[in-house]
């Protein structure tokens, strides 16, 4: 007598498959594709802006630090190698500014460029190429 259980058991056992179709793989890299190629613009504009708001942010930090420093020395703020402290250079311990403890260190500038900040009269503005602010 031949017992149909078993017969069952090994067909069941040998149609069993582990794995994918090379159909489902492309379906799953492409649509992983298209997310990427929509998210990755997206990042790199928000890296961008946070740069630029970062590098604002500095530019109002020094402008307020400077006139304060302004209005109770009445001169301006220098640096022993510049001439009347026009150039702001990151982590400088040796500015005006940062000697009379109106800043602990001269920021700096998220777009990697030292000097970092400029001043042009009593204004403040950033040295990043491409990068305007209204004071």
């Amino acid at each position: 007598m031949v017992d149909l259980n078993r017969i069952l058991r090994k067909k069941i056992t040998n149609t069993t498959w582990y794995g994918f179709t090379l159909v489902e793989l492309l379906a799953v890299v492409a649509i992983l594709g298209i997310l990427v190629s929509i998210a990755v613009p997206l990042t790199a504009n928000r890296f961008k802006e946070a740069r630029q708001k970062a590098d604002q942010n500095n530019v109002e930090l020094l402008q307020g630090a400077y006139d304060m420093y302004y209005r109770d020395y009445k001169e301006h703020p220098s640096h022993p190698g510049d001439i009347n402290g026009i150039f702001f250079y990151a982590h400088d311990r040796e500015h005006d500014l940062v000697l009379h403890g109106y800043l602990r260190e001269i920021p700096a500038s998220p777009f990697q460029v030292d000097p970092g900040y400029r001043r042009d009269g009593n204004v403040i503005e950033s040295q990043a190429e491409g990068v305007y602010y209204n004071n």
